[in-house]
């Protein structure tokens, strides 16, 4: 499958149907706008620092994949007016002088990705982090990382419940306030079919995409 076109049918919890997407370039926009939407607390919560808007260097970085060191994805609704954005997640490959999603150069092996998520305000409590971690776990598997890191604060307990819900090995450390947790991805078959995330990934037949901001609330 070509990875910048990954497409997957979802829904919310309250049936609303919804499809997961690999992030484009011409989603610039639509993220700076849904980022615009964001509650103060969900950007700190994401970026660890107070921000209203997104330069135009973080937009490209945001939207401009290899899908191989960087994949994104996009949780989106349809309505008569093209698709809304309700949440993003993606993963960043460490190692080799790369620095993770919140730009830090972190001191890992390939085989190590950070993972990060945002959901806009909105739509935070319909599971639509928990689906885009599912999908980030099957494509992160598949380009051979092994874990998935993220930092979080402590007070984001809805992400923290996502990490921990997701049937996955699970490890947790504080460091200076943050809680650093790392999912292992490399468990046996067994593990990978019994785990909330096998169980929830519908992947569709990939196709081309067109149309319509990350550690948040899910």
């Amino acid at each position: 499958m070509n990875l910048s076109h990954y497409r997957a049918a979802g829904a919310l919890r309250d049936g609303t149907p919804i499809i997961i997407r690999a992030i484009q370039p011409d989603d610039d926009e639509a993220l700076r706008e849904g980022f615009r939407l964001l509650s103060d607390q969900t950007i700190y919560q994401r970026f660890f620092q107070a921000k209203r808007d997104l330069a135009e260097h973080e937009l490209r970085y945001l939207t401009q994949l290899d899908f191989v060191d960087h994949v994104g994805l996009a949780a989106v609704i349809s309505n008569p007016a093209g698709e809304f954005i309700i949440g993003v997640g993606r993963f960043v490959r460490l190692g080799s002088g790369r620095a993770g999603v919140r730009g830090v150069e972190r001191d890992r092996t390939p085989a190590h990705a950070e993972v990060a998520f945002v959901v806009g305000d909105e739509f935070q409590g319909q599971g639509v982090g928990s689906q885009l971690l599912a999908h980030l776990v099957v494509i992160a598997r598949d380009l051979g990382i092994r874990y998935l890191e993220a930092e979080v604060l402590p007070e984001n307990r809805p992400m923290i419940a996502v990490f921990r819900r997701s049937g996955l090995p699970i490890t947790e450390a504080v460091h200076e306030g943050v809680l650093h947790v790392e999912l292992r991805l490399d468990g046996s078959q067994e593990e990978r079919v019994g785990s909330g995330v096998g169980a929830r990934v519908r992947p569709a037949a990939a196709a081309p995409d067109g149309g319509p901001g990350e550690t948040g609330p899910a």
